[in-house]
């Protein structure tokens, strides 16, 4: 006999509705505090210290430790390599990328295991808050990481503090659909469901509609986040001489981190999942739910459709980050400052991009999908962008106004993306299964399947040829879809 899905037809909105409909009164309402607790940890989790600093300061010490194939002490212009594990001699640009391929791997394992787990009971908060602990915990340990011959628990620190940040913004990300749902305009909706006022359609519409504007903003306060995190990193950076101004400058942006979305664990109001089965353990459920996820596809064909076409566009996408920032750091030379400076313009023109995108879409009344198919143009150009530099060394992120210039671009047009891709997908995914297909969502968001390929290419902008193909595939099969 043919197994029964656990999911709902995801297309079918009567379906979706009605099971929590008769659940509505014992779930707790999402108030004004628990809302702001969430854009605070958005605020916070804008990634200047895992995303930006502690990757350029394991970068810093091995190309400090690195040395030549002849042997000699690296310079500015040199091509450098240290020792990584067994590999006696890597390039220090191709150690990075290899050390995302673990972190993604080690993601694929946690995040299969667990975030399905995070649908059962009480489970999410607390995974949630250790993974946060493991990211707070490894910001300040690079307090003692300043010598080039650390580079090795540099790779280590940097691993653990990629994998703690990831893991607990997925689960954050994760709690945005229930927050709009328990939202006081949006259970009145249901209510008038129930009572028969309303259809589903137009249930479904304000749902939808209360998921675009609370993603929006978090991705807005993120921004503003990442703006004062950058700024208040300034000032060890300006005032203390040295490399351990590096060193400050993640203490202080995991301080931020950690003052900034510790509210959302105090505030996160308890909505429970279904309790395990006897029969069901915590550390094989995921792997279980997951399976059924894959025996379901045909009832999930949407959302397999939208995974499939976001797999390939964000493999592009994420390279092509990788190798510009490899390409930004090597132009300015390693150096914090220049990184803040550059990273401040991104942050500030994100934040007009967010607010701007969001009155446009509310004046003229715009689809979330065609806000989010635009923002996947202008991401498209950036790789073609770097696909011009392959024939000519005039442009294609060869100089320092490149690096200014992409920075702003992405800020104003790509940036929204962030928003629209969540809000997109939350509209995909069953309800009560938020955190397994985020999980999914999140692990597909820095699969490292273009920076195997790219690695063995001989030059940055050379490298994003084949991405600008693959993006421009899945966008256009996204737009299809839509």
């Amino acid at each position: 006999m043919a197994e029964k899905s656990v999911y709902p037809e995801v297309s079918d909105l009567e379906a979706k509705v009605a099971e929590a409909a008769h659940n509505l009164r014992a779930v707790p309402e999402t108030t004004r505090l628990e809302r702001w607790a969430y854009y605070l940890y958005a605020n916070g989790g804008s990634g200047v210290g895992a995303g930006t600093y502690v990757p350029l300061q394991y970068s810093t010490l091995a190309k400090q430790a690195g040395h030549t194939l002849l042997g000699d002490k690296c310079t500015d212009t040199d091509k450098c390599f240290v020792r990584f594990g067994a590999i006696k001699q890597m390039d220090v640009s191709a150690s990075i990328q290899l050390m995302s391929g673990i972190s993604f791997t080690l993601q694929m394992f946690l995040f299969v295991t667990i975030g399905p787990l995070a649908d059962f009971g009480l489970w999410a908060r607390g995974l949630a808050l250790s993974a946060a602990i493991l990211s707070w915990a490894g910001h300040f340990a690079f307090a003692g990481l300043r010598q080039p011959s650390q580079y090795g628990w540099a790779a280590v620190m940097n691993l653990a503090v990629g994998l703690g940040y990831t893991t607990a913004g997925m689960f954050f990300q994760a709690a945005f659909p229930s927050l709009a749902a328990n939202e006081p305009e949006v259970r009145e909706m249901r209510e008038a469901f129930v009572r028969g006022d309303v259809t589903a359609v137009e249930l479904e519409e304000i749902d939808a509609r209360r998921r675009n504007y609370i993603m929006v903003v978090a991705t807005t306060w993120s921004n503003i986040g990442y703006v004062g995190t950058l700024a208040i990193c300034l000032a060890p950076l300006l005032a203390i001489e040295g490399d351990y101004a590096n060193n400050a400058a993640i203490i202080v942006a995991g301080a931020y981190y950690l003052l900034s979305s510790m509210w959302w664990y105090v505030f996160w109001k308890p909505r429970p999942g279904p309790a395990l089965h006897k029969s069901e353990h915590p550390l094989t459920i995921g792997w279980i739910m997951q399976w059924r996820t894959f025996r379901s596809f045909l009832r999930l064909s949407q959302t397999f459709v939208c995974l499939i076409a976001y797999f390939i566009f964000v493999d592009g996408m994420n390279t092509i980050g990788t190798l510009i920032g490899i390409e930004q750091n090597n132009i300015i030379e390693f150096s914090f400052l220049q990184s803040t400076y550059v990273n401040l313009l991104q942050a500030i023109c994100s934040v007009i991009g967010c607010v701007g995108f969001l009155a446009i879409q509310r004046r003229f009344d715009i689809r979330i999908k065609t806000m989010f198919q635009w923002t996947n143009s202008f991401i498209l150009f950036t790789a073609v962008w770097g696909c011009i530099g392959c024939f000519n060394h005039s442009v294609g992120y060869h100089s320092k106004w490149e690096i200014w210039a992409y920075n702003a671009f992405f800020g104003l047009l790509c940036s929204p993306w962030y928003a629209y891709i969540y809000a997109t997908f939350s509209e995909v995914t069953p309800k009560g299964h938020e955190n397994q297909f985020f999980s999914l969502f999140a692990y597909l968001a820095g699969h490292p399947l273009s920076s195997a390929h790219t690695s063995q290419a001989p030059s940055p902008p050379r490298r994003t040829t084949h991405i600008g193909v693959s993006s421009s595939a899945s966008d256009s099969a996204c737009w299809a879809r839509t």
